[in-house]
């Protein structure tokens, strides 16, 4: 019989080549952690007085220890009590210290496999949560892993790359597991300065970010509105098997614990902190330009953003001028700098935060923008192009939006009606570069009715002359300017909505919506342009009717 008190003795035996002990020893161990019967029962007690004696001899515990060492970080230690834990704690400090070269990765990754248990419950409750074992359990893991990173400071850059890998796989992983690693991560993030430096911290909200674009490009928008008994009655996503509302559940529940962190990160005993709102909106923003803007499939993350900015005006302004910054940069790729415009326009559309000054000034910086690039367009006689003109095309169709969508606020009052008018729309949709041409044709013909029924530009004409010439089919080098959508689109993720559906602007149709031309193929019923069709942007796009060709577009103004 082993003696549980001489444990140190049992490993020196083990590297002089005695190793009987040691492989006995090693089976006990791997009974905390095997589903397979070994013969040993044991309890907690013999663990604690087991880590004890090998923390006290973690100097020995070298490379040729490894299996020892694994058992011991694949026990399920989310299930033991505090006195456990606590030795657990100890071992771990003492083991990463003496041997941190062979084994402070292999910490790392397991306290990684930790943060993402299974779910305890065995059927799906309508509301998934942390259990409070589980969250007991994490609190005193979270102590541990802080000991290490500041008794081992090369931990540091290590953990980031570290949780990255262990990551859960999206399409295998419990929606339970998701939201503990989640948590846990985003836990992770409120350590102290000196221990998790800024980059660190932006590191690990980026994985967040990213982990969620991921699960969102999963969730099909289209199906998301048509799958019948998708949203049940009680406002839950349904318990269906279809991938999409698996990954939705999934989301849904991501999403309103993003929503809850930035809640309790930006407001101490029920009032708004500033100085802690504005290190996590630059947090988010750094997400958002390195993440969220390279990605078209992301219909719901970038509402964390949206979000943010309505806990405080400087928040909303900055992001809109982070987002025109971008916009105008020449050096900038020409499709960041054209979701950048859509970003803008689709923001204070929908953002109810956003005053309507906010709104007519940066309506205003669009208009001298296009007229400057219009005027330059003048001097170098260019050809309407959206491949060459791109950003161009962008801000014109974010214009066109923002005003059409925004326009009983706008023409509310005279003075409101004089401003409209001094957007100089027809001399916008009258230029050679044709803006109207290149915008989605539900756009184009809202903001026509808009300003036709209020006296402001007249767009018939222009129209009907796009609608008779012919448009060579576009290459696939500029399809991506087809293809991009206004981001902030209705929220369609039912339990996290609690937080966007205040603070969001649906679209008012106008009380008078009449098409000038009787010959319009587009019905006035059908025109929901604030939730646009791919396919059928393409259809009305590519639509020849004559032989007129792309040349004669410079004699519609």
């Amino acid at each position: 019989m082993m003696d549980l008190e001489n444990l140190e003795d049992v490993v020196t035996q083990f590297h002089l080549g005695n190793r009987n002990e040691y492989d006995k020893f090693l089976v006990k161990l791997k009974s905390y952690s095997s589903p397979t019967p070994t013969g040993y029962v044991l309890d907690d007690a013999a663990l604690v007085s087991y880590l004890k004696q090998l923390g006290k001899c973690a100097t020995l515990l070298n490379r040729q220890c490894s299996d020892l060492v694994f058992a011991i970080l694949k026990i399920d230690w989310l299930s033991k009590d505090k006195t456990t834990l606590n030795e657990f704690h100890n071992f771990v400090c003492e083991l990463v210290s003496a041997q941190t070269f062979y084994f402070l990765q292999n910490v790392l990754e397991a306290f990684a496999l930790l943060f993402r248990p299974k779910d305890p419950n065995s059927t799906v409750p309508d509301k998934i949560e942390i259990t409070n074992v589980h969250k007991i359990a994490f609190d005193r893991l979270h102590g541990t892993l802080l000991a290490v990173l500041k008794a081992v400071p090369t931990s540091r850059p290590l953990l980031c790359d570290v949780l990255c890998k262990r990551c859960p796989h999206i399409e295998v992983t419990q929606t339970y597991s998701q939201l503990a690693y989640v948590s846990n991560v985003l836990k992770l993030t409120l350590h102290p300065t000196e221990i998790l430096s800024q980059k660190l911290r932006r590191e690990l909200i980026q994985l967040v970010v990213s982990h969620l674009i991921k699960l969102d490009a999963l969730v099909a928008r289209d199906e998301l509105l048509e799958s019948e008994g998708l949203i049940s009655a009680e406002n839950q996503i349904s318990k269906g098997t279809t991938s999409t509302q698996k990954h939705a559940k999934t989301l849904d529940v991501l999403m309103t614990n993003l929503f809850n962190y930035i809640a309790e990160q930006c407001f101490r005993d029920g009032t708004f902190d500033l100085s802690s709102g504005k290190k996590l909106y630059l947090d988010l923003l750094a997400a958002f330009d390195h993440l969220l803007l390279r990605t078209q499939k992301s219909c719901h993350v970038q509402f964390l953003l949206f979000y943010i900015c309505s806990l405080s005006k400087t928040f909303a302004e900055g992001f809109v001028n982070f987002l025109w910054e971008k916009l105008e940069n020449p050096a900038t790729e020409p499709i960041y700098r054209e979701m950048a415009a859509m970003y803008v326009a689709s923001f204070l559309a929908r953002a109810k935060y956003v005053s309507i000054g906010s709104i007519k000034n940066r309506m205003l910086k669009m208009k001298d923008w296009i007229d400057r690039y219009i005027a330059l367009s003048y001097d170098l006689g260019v050809d309407p192009n959206p491949v060459h003109h791109g950003p161009f095309y962008s801000v014109c169709q974010a214009l066109f939006y923002l005003f059409t969508f925004r326009h009983k606020e706008l023409l509310d009052t005279e003075k409101g009606r004089q401003f409209c008018k001094s957007l100089n729309f027809q001399r916008i949709v009258a230029s050679d570069l044709n803006p109207l041409r290149f915008c989605r044709p539900l756009i184009a013909v809202g903001f026509s009715a808009v300003v036709r029924n209020n006296y402001i530009a007249m767009c018939d004409t222009i129209l009907e002359k796009n609608r008779r010439c012919f448009i060579p089919e576009l290459t696939d080098s500029s399809m991506h300017f087809s293809s991009l959508v206004f981001p902030f689109e209705p929220y369609l993720l039912p339990q996290s909505s609690f937080y966007i559906t205040p603070i969001f602007q649906e679209y008012v149709y106008p009380e008078i919506f009449e098409m000038a031309p009787e010959h319009n193929t587009i019905e006035v019923e059908e025109l929901s342009f604030m939730d646009i069709d791919d396919e059928e942007h393409e259809i009305l796009t590519i639509n020849p009717v004559s032989s007129c060709n792309i040349e004669s577009l410079s004699s519609t103004g």
